[in-house]
Order: structure tokens, then sequence, then C-alpha cells
């Protein structure tokens, strides 16, 4: 689901109603390379070493709405970033036995909201190479379940992070970032 130039902006893709499976000869499922405002509805991704990618250079890969995705038996089910993918969002998603649901790297702005991210290493991951690359990104609503870390912010590099009415059945989180706001539960 890439542009034929990976790098090159394409605007509302969308693809609905889809199960993906992986038969051991796929790297990533869903490589949204530079698209910006698409969305992706209703559909499994099931068995690739990464689920879903939203990546772009010079800010190419914005505004995309993931609602009802789910990524199971993947090495990373959510890979977000580096820098160029800023104020996505993921409504009601799910990370199953992925070893990381959701890898958010040198991006900003994005929202999980009502995600289930369950029986993995790492639930959500944030990390940032530099000041002002993972900011003000969002975890609202989610249930965390089986993971060993549920959150890890991983420097202070990644600033104003807020996680709102998350459900953290087990596992643990690690906060390294700069004015994180932690309302959960």
């Amino acid at each position: 689901c890439s542009s034929d130039l990976p790098g090159t902006r394409i605007y509302g893709v969308g693809v609905r109603s889809l199960k993906l499976l992986d038969i051991g000869t796929g790297n990533i499922g869903l490589d949204l390379d530079s698209v910006s405002s698409g969305m992706i509805e209703d559909v499994v991704v099931d068995g690739f070493t990464t689920g879903v990618k939203l990546s772009g250079a010079n800010g190419y890969c914005v505004y995309n709405r993931c609602r009802n995705v789910t990524v199971q038996n993947a090495t990373t089910g959510f890979a977000v970033g580096a820098t160029g993918a800023n104020s996505n969002s993921f409504i009601a998603c799910r990370a199953n036995v992925c070893t990381t649901g959701w890898a958010i790297t040198d991006s900003n702005q994005n929202q999980l909201i009502g995600c289930q991210i369950e029986s993995g290493t790492t639930g959500v991951s944030i990390t940032s190479s530099s000041s002002g690359l993972s900011d003000r990104n969002t975890v609202a609503f989610c249930r965390f379940e089986g993971n060993t870390t549920n959150l890890n912010i991983t420097s202070a590099n990644v600033r104003e992070t807020a996680l709102f009415g998350n459900h953290h059945a087990t596992g643990t989180t690690t906060d390294s970032g700069t004015r994180t706001l932690r309302l959960d539960l």
C-alpha cells in the first residue's frame, strides 16, 4: 500500500475489510510510505515482521486514520516514524502477541484511543533521537494486558506525552520523558 516511488506524497489511500496473512515471505503488511489523509479500517494483519508502517520523508505521512485494525503475531505491530509521520490516529486498534505493539519514533502528535495492547514484551514505545521529534503523543482509554512493559517512554527528548484513562491489567511503565501528563487508572 505504498507509492511506486517511495517518498513521493500521495493522498487519500483507503483500505477496508481486508485480511493480510504472511505465509513466510513478508516483511511489512501495510506500508504507508508518504501517504497522507488515508483511512485504514476493519483490517487484520497477521504474521508480518511489521504489521502496519507509517513513515515518510519531509512530513509526508500525516493525518492518517486507522480504525479497528488488528495486528497479531508480529515483531512490531504498528511502526510510526521516524520523522515525517505526524498526527496519525489509531482508534479501537489492537496489537496482539507483538514484541512491540506500537513503536513511535521521532513522530509528533499521534493518538492511540481505545486500543487494546496485549501479550507482548512492550506495549507502546515512544522514542526520540533529539528534542522536538516526539512531542505531544497521546495514549487514551487503552487497555494493556499481559505485556512485560506497557509503556516505555525512552528519554527526556520525548516531551509532553499525555496518558489518560488507560487500564493496566498487568505490566509496568517506564517513563524517562519530559513533562509527561499521566492520569491513568
